[in-house]
């Protein structure tokens, strides 16, 4: 179910992200170069990657702090009816052991430092790809400067 939040969170901040980008585009006089506008979307992405690692940080520290311990709980639970049967017990237990490794480690100042830099590094591949859909330069035969025929 994270995961699938997370996709659709994308491709929210992806939407919303083109339909301003738009906007800003036209108010500027319809174009944009490569550069800005890769930084107008690398800014935007990174702000709004900043703003979701300050909430998921309030959030799992004061608002639900058994929220990853609930999380994990339900994963053991369905790993434990998935793999039984299908793998020894050993394995089952060593797979078991891993998860509650895994969330000892969650919600730590030092997680959410990395999936905020995680987040900023995701932002620049997005921005790279929207920004160059985006761009848009002025015809090079553009008569509308006032240049010479």
């Amino acid at each position: 179910m994270p995961f699938l939040i997370g996709i659709i969170s994308l491709a929210i901040n992806i939407v919303v992200l083109v339909i301003l980008f738009k906007k800003y585009r036209t108010e500027i006089g319809g174009f944009i170069s490569f550069r800005d506008a890769f930084l107008y979307c690398f800014i935007a992405l990174a702000v709004s990657a900043l703003i979701s690692t300050i909430f998921t940080f309030l959030f799992i520290h004061f608002i639900e702090p058994e929220y990853y311990k609930n999380l994990m709980e339900a994963q053991k639970t369905y790993m434990e009816n998935y793999l039984s049967g299908k793998v020894s017990d050993e394995k089952l237990a060593e797979t078991l052991d891993g998860i509650d490794e895994q969330a000892a480690k969650m919600g730590s100042l030092s997680s959410t430092l990395k999936n905020f830099l995680i987040g900023v590094v995701f932002s620049g591949i997005i921005a790279l790809i929207v920004g160059a859909i985006m761009k848009k330069n002025p015809d090079v035969f553009d008569n509308t400067s006032g240049g010479v025929i």
